[in-house]
């Protein structure tokens, strides 16, 4: 049985010097398996610049030709994953996307909050990548 990561396989484009890469793998190693105590994780909107995240979603939904199944968002540094659960409760209640589209939802975050799963929420898959090495 593959991991969740193991469905993403993802090759470094770029070489940082050794001892560098040492250091991000051994911090890395340190903190992944706590549980993160952010003081401020994230939220159900963010509206960055006076755009709304859930209109922006909609518009980009309703731009697409029709023969596209799958859409996909990615979501980097997402603390608890709060905000891809909001966009796909959001979008599953809003009803001018094909019935037919599925749309993938991959959270990614280098805290551990014991989720590193997927789940189906309607015509959404939300994928949640934890302990991922961002800086990678």
């Amino acid at each position: 049985m593959s991991t969740i990561i193991e469905e993403f396989p993802l090759k470094s484009t770029t070489k940082r010097h050794a001892d560098l890469d040492k250091m991000i793998k051994a911090t890395f190693n340190k903190t992944s398996h706590a549980k993160p105590r952010w003081l401020y994780n994230g939220e159900k909107k963010y509206n960055l610049y006076g755009i709304d995240d859930y209109i922006l979603v909609k518009k980009i939904l309703k731009t697409l030709p029709s023969r596209k199944k799958n859409f996909y968002i990615l979501d980097i540094g997402s603390g608890d994953s709060r905000w891809a659960l909001s966009i796909a409760n959001m979008l599953n209640e809003y009803a001018s996307f094909p019935k037919d589209m599925i749309i993938h939802i991959i959270s990614v975050t280098g805290e551990y909050y014991g989720k590193n799963s997927k789940e189906q929420i309607g015509q959404c898959i939300l994928y949640y990548l934890e302990q991922f090495e961002i800086e990678n």
